[in-house]
């Protein structure tokens, strides 16, 4: 009997080198670093025991794996790899149980929520580990506790022994599900008009308005064959919800995509009048779709997303020493949020002012003696900024933070206390 097997897939950990490093722009002495990672990866995978995965790569973080984002995803990778060796390399010891346990949640992770608060938590722990040494993980948890002993006592995630004391730090992911709805729908009718004009051979220029917390079945219609068809029988057009329909209008408006022979023959003038961007020009476009959408982001909305950061913030408060200085170090989901037809502000940004604002002159907030905005840029070449914790300091914090604290996590200094790493597991086995 002949038996066939399924050809190996190629992924991250079994592809050329060269091709990676190539794709990735890694320059001189990448097909050596990329071969480095790779061995890294397949260390991480037997140390969590969780060999399979790289065959059958799950999550965000297999996407990845799998290439989707070509030379991106590479270094993707490799950033993430830098930032597992940072931290394991500067962690306390004992603490191999809790590093599995995150590293496990960021290759198999319960949904995309679970997967950006177990991979932050890391990324911030890297981060510290660059400027003040060892990492305490759990610091409140007692060096003797085992699971057989019950439930785990509560603590913080991470915590720093400076010269003046203990420091805990938090980390936690804001998620708005109001903005995280609305780029559902954004996604869904961009994705289906662009499916369905490709089918009908038919190019137009649409623009949405679609506020924030707008009704999904309403939304839906601007999705629907009856609206598709509508776009593709007149060139121009635009429909409007009624004012009883919904609290704030929803609009769409369409136009013919021009198209011009070259660049030095666009006709700026009928692009005005077309609206402005976008146009193509050349000699070979294929299918072109344009589409652009509107949050109509207002001062409701901003106050609507600052309501969800402070409960998101409350709900940490439990997770300190009263003793301490602590500080909650804060990642997002959407670290860009959409505030116009293709503007984009950074999440802390739009935010931050209004955390001094109106947090820290709130005595109720005096528990928290500051927050750290998590900015990753995971994608970025090695030479770029990838992770950045910008200090935001509460004022009126009942414990304030010591100074060695304040000068290492504002950049302005380091502090690394003398003590033994962990040793490093031979990965050589005697037969």
């Amino acid at each position: 009997m002949i038996t066939t097997e399924d050809p190996a897939h190629t992924y991250f950990h079994n592809s050329d080198p060269v091709a990676l490093a190539g794709a990735a722009n890694l320059g001189e002495g990448g097909p050596e670093e990329v071969v480095q990672v790779q061995q890294f990866y397949r260390q991480v995978l037997e140390f969590v025991d969780d060999v399979a995965w790289a065959e059958d790569p799950v999550g965000p973080l297999g996407n990845h794996w799998r290439g989707i984002g070509n030379g991106q995803s590479t270094n993707y990778l490799i950033n993430i790899a830098d930032m597992l060796q940072r931290l394991a390399g500067n962690v306390s010891p004992g603490v191999g149980r809790t590093i599995v346990q995150r590293i496990r949640s960021v290759l198999r992770p319960v949904d995309d929520h679970g997967y950006e608060e177990a991979l932050a938590e890391l990324e911030v722990g890297s981060v510290l580990a660059l400027r003040m040494t060892p990492v305490l993980l759990e610091p409140l948890v007692p060096s003797d506790w085992r699971p057989s002993h019950g439930n785990q006592p509560m603590s913080p995630d991470y915590g720093v022994r400076m010269p003046e004391g203990l420091v805990t730090i938090e980390v936690t992911v804001w998620h708005w599900e109001a903005y995280a709805a609305w780029q559902r729908m954004s996604n869904m009718i961009s994705t289906t008009l662009s499916a369905r004009m490709r089918k009908r051979d038919v190019v137009r220029n649409i623009r949405v308005e679609l506020p924030i917390g707008s009704p999904q079945d309403l939304v839906s219609t601007l999705w629907s064959h009856e609206f598709c068809d509508m776009v593709c029988d007149s060139e121009s057009g635009q429909i409007t919800t009624t004012p009883d329909a919904a609290e704030r209008p929803i609009r769409a408006t369409w136009r013919p995509m021009l198209h011009f022979a070259d660049d030095s023959n666009i006709d700026w003038d009928a692009v005005d009048a077309n609206g402005g961007l976008p146009f193509t020009s050349g000699p070979s476009i294929g299918h072109a779709f344009g589409y652009s959408v509107n949050p109509c982001f207002n001062d409701d909305d901003r106050a609507a997303a600052f309501e969800s950061l402070r409960k998101s913030i409350d709900r940490k408060k439990r997770q300190h020493d009263p003793a301490s200085p602590h500080f909650l170090a804060l990642a997002s989901t959407a670290p860009k949020i959409s505030t116009g037809s293709g503007e984009f502000t950074d999440t802390w940004d739009l935010l931050g002012l209004m955390i001094e604002k109106r947090m820290w002159a709130n005595p109720r907030y005096a528990w928290l003696s500051g927050v750290l905005h998590h900015r990753p840029n995971r994608m970025a070449l090695k030479s770029d900024t990838i992770y950045t914790l910008e200090y935001n300091p509460n004022p009126n914090a009942r414990v304030p933070a010591p100074p060695t604290f304040v000068k290492a996590i504002a950049g302005d200094g380091e502090f690394h206390f003398m003590w033994q790493r962990p040793r490093r597991r031979s990965t050589n086995r005697q037969a």
